[in-house]
């Protein structure tokens, strides 16, 4: 539990001695220097963030994924020595909902996967069918669709330019340009 902790303890005690500075307060330097100590070299942070991002990673309230990310939570806590924990229910919500397969392609002349996610929520289908982009900004533009959707596959979406990557995303920055 310390090391879950140390982030929280540390950031309160950084507010209070930045509060209190200009009350002339005295502070136990060594109790800080422990706290410093256990944040810096302890603290299960990152690993922890890492699990409930990357291990259980995105999910929908109701969903399987959802109940295994509480349960992890849960076991955790209750290794850190937190008691009474457990996961409090709220709702009525509805069904939950989970994307266990998904693949669009497009078949023409030349073969490619449509790269496209389903709506959450959605229903399960094998369809197949023409591709019509559909996004009307008025009632006149919306009955012009009218009829005409049965059978196809609706985009909602205009088609987004995916570019070449030669550099990354993101950078590191060094100490000196930090400072």
């Amino acid at each position: 539990m310390k090391g879950f902790c140390v982030g929280l303890i540390f950031l309160s005690l950084s507010l209070s001695t930045a509060y209190t500075q200009g009350l002339q307060e005295k502070y136990d330097s060594s109790a800080i220097a422990q706290i410093q100590d256990e944040g810096f070299h302890h603290s299960r942070v990152m690993e922890i963030l890492s699990y409930i991002s990357d291990v259980y990673g995105p999910r929908l309230t109701g969903s399987p994924g959802f109940a295994r990310a509480a349960a992890w939570v849960e076991k955790e806590l209750q290794s850190f020595g937190v008691e009474n924990v457990h996961t409090e229910s709220w709702g009525p919500f509805g069904r939950g909902w989970t994307l266990k397969k998904y693949s669009a392609n497009v078949l023409a002349e030349q073969d490619f996967p449509l790269i496209s996610y389903p709506k959450a929520w959605s229903p399960s289908v094998h369809a197949t069918g023409e591709i019509i982009y559909f996004n009307p900004e008025s009632d006149s533009e919306l009955n012009t669709f009218a009829g005409k959707l049965h059978g196809k596959v609706v985009l909602f979406e205009p088609p987004r330019e995916v570019k070449a990557h030669f550099e990354p995303e993101a950078t590191r920055d060094a100490d000196s340009t930090l400072l």
